[in-house]
C-alpha cells in the first residue's frame, strides 16, 4: 500500500496519513518522475481520502486525479 489514511471522530478533527516513501521512490523511478513530486502526490492523495473522497471506481479515480493535479499545481 502506498497511502493509508485514518480519520478519528473527535473534535478537533484528528487523523493520520501514512505514506510509503519506498513505494513513491520505486514508482517515480519506474515512470521517470520526480521522487519529490510523487511523494507530494501521495500526501495530497491521503488528504483527499481523509476528507472523504474515494477512488474505487474509474470515475472516482479520475475525479481524485484531477483534484490532485489541481492541488499540486
Amino acid at each position: 500500500t502506498d497511502v493509508v489514511c485514518f480519520r478519528y471522530a473527535r473534535e478537533p478533527v484528528v487523523g493520520e496519513i501514512l505514506v510509503s516513501p519506498a513505494f513513491a521512490r520505486a514508482y517515480a523511478k519506474q515512470h521517470r518522475l520526480s521522487y519529490r513530486q510523487e511523494l507530494a502526490r501521495y500526501v495530497v492523495h491521503g488528504l483527499l481520502h481523509w476528507k472523504g473522497y474515494d477512488d474505487r471506481t474509474p470515475r472516482q479515480r479520475d475525479r481524485m486525479r484531477k483534484m490532485e493535479d489541481d492541488l499540486l499545481a
